[in-house]
């Protein structure tokens, strides 16, 4: 589930909200690279936060998005605005405990995004799976 595959044409608010994102993201590694060098809370606080802040901007997008029909190249049902929210709110949520773990362990800090690819397979197989007992 793709957010362009919704998106017929792009307004000047999602554009710039695009282009902000991607230049969060371009940040990304160096955010990493001081994570790693400097092996403290504040470094694990600054790459979470950068990516909050990046997870909250595709939050955005999708909820203008579902907001606004003639933006839509297909009609968004409320399932799919609910699945995406919630796969949406997985990467902030891990990154928010991150920043709580490295107050108390920072090598446990760094580690636990990781767990974030498999966690949005385990919410998709689930929701696919309690999709099909309901059908």
């Amino acid at each position: 589930m793709y957010f362009f595959d919704y998106l017929k044409h792009p307004t000047e608010t999602i554009t710039l909200i695009l282009i902000a994102f991607f230049v969060l993201i371009l940040i990304t590694p160096i955010t990493t690279v001081a994570e790693l060098q400097y092996r403290s809370w504040q470094g694990v606080a600054v790459l979470s936060l950068l990516q909050v802040i990046n997870s909250m901007m595709l939050m955005l997008l999708w909820f203008l998005l579902g907001r606004t029909k003639n933006l839509q190249t297909k009609e968004l049902d409320n399932s799919t605005k609910n699945k995406m929210y919630i796969r949406l709110s997985i990467i902030p949520s891990l990154y928010v405990i991150s920043i709580g773990i490295s107050f108390f362990n920072f090598s446990a800090a760094v580690i636990f995004p990781v767990i974030m690819i498999p966690a949005l397979i385990l919410v998709t197989k689930a929701h696919k799976h309690r999709h099909h007992s309901e059908e």
